[in-house]
């Protein structure tokens, strides 16, 4: 049975949750992926900002703090070098120990729509597992043992 530490990539690039959205959307476009694992200044996982939650970026009004509304498209390209991730990250974290099966990752993956998901040993960022990770995965297994006809989904 395959595990997160089978699977997972384990040099992971992570960003300071003060870094700004400009920067993590730069080191994102640069390394080609979809999400970096956030870490507080002194460098503990405290959440995930990815390619959608830049997209989503929400704005708070000036002074109605209950208000969000979402600027347009032109709008949000500015605001990335000022907003900060700790803005706009996905908290709290959802993550696997490296023992989780990748079945169950894959779970995490579709049921609840997280990607990357950070792979945990006693509590320490040890990997991510993206959504390409999980479908190389899949080809390897599918190009190895094709399905037996008499198996079902």
């Amino acid at each position: 049975m395959l595990r997160a530490r089978d699977i997972m990539e384990t040099s992971v690039i992570l960003i300071r949750s003060s870094a700004s959205l400009l920067e993590a959307a730069e080191i994102m476009l640069a390394k080609g992926i979809n999400g970096l694992p956030v870490v507080s200044g002194e460098g503990k996982l405290v959440g995930v900002i990815g390619i959608k939650d830049i997209l989503r970026m929400p704005h708070r009004q000036a002074g109605r703090s209950y208000v969000v509304f979402y600027p347009g498209f032109e709008r949000r390209a500015r605001l990335m070098s000022q907003l900060l991730v700790s803005e706009v990250m996905s908290t709290p974290v959802v993550a696997v120990s490296e023992d989780a099966t990748v079945s169950e990752v894959l779970a995490i993956v579709l049921d609840r729509g997280i990607h990357p998901v950070p792979v945990l040993r006693e509590g320490e960022l040890v990997g991510i597992i993206g959504r390409a990770d999980l479908v190389r995965v899949m080809v390897g297994l599918a190009s190895a043992t094709p399905l037996d006809p008499s198996e079902t989904a």
